[in-house]
């Protein structure tokens, strides 16, 4: 089996990475909470960055639909005006209903299995003799 690579890890369809155009600067900024998606229904990707998500919007597997296109336009706006939070979270909260829009939208994992108010026995505890 081959090692994975951090470059197939951030582009999962192994398309090309964004190209940027001369005189136009792109900047890629962190999302707070990254957004799950499923690719096969095997593999999941954090989309965590405007680039990452733009990169997964405009591969021609991505299924299209109506808030796809609105995603599109919204983490094109974030990536133009990188200076300012307001547009990244608006693109964030649209590639997840964009994701959610066409099935691929996965619930967060868990935090914990156990029942809230579990506390754990020290276990490294001196034992009274």
């Amino acid at each position: 089996m081959p090692a994975r690579t951090s470059h197939t890890l951030r582009n999962p369809f192994g398309l090309p990475a964004l190209i940027p155009l001369p005189g136009v600067r792109v900047m890629s900024i962190q999302w707070h909470d990254a957004v799950r998606v499923s690719l096969n229904g095997s593999t999941t990707v954090s989309v965590d960055s405007n680039e990452l998500a733009a990169e997964m919007l405009l591969d021609p597997l991505w299924p299209s639909g109506e808030r796809s296109a609105r995603a599109r336009e919204a983490i094109l706006r974030a990536m133009a005006r990188a200076d300012d939070p307001g547009p990244t979270i608006v693109a964030q909260r649209a590639f997840a209903a964009a994701a959610e829009d066409v099935g691929l939208l996965m619930p967060e994992p868990p935090k914990s299995l156990a029942p809230a108010g579990f506390k754990s026995p020290s276990w490294n505890r001196n034992k009274r003799r």
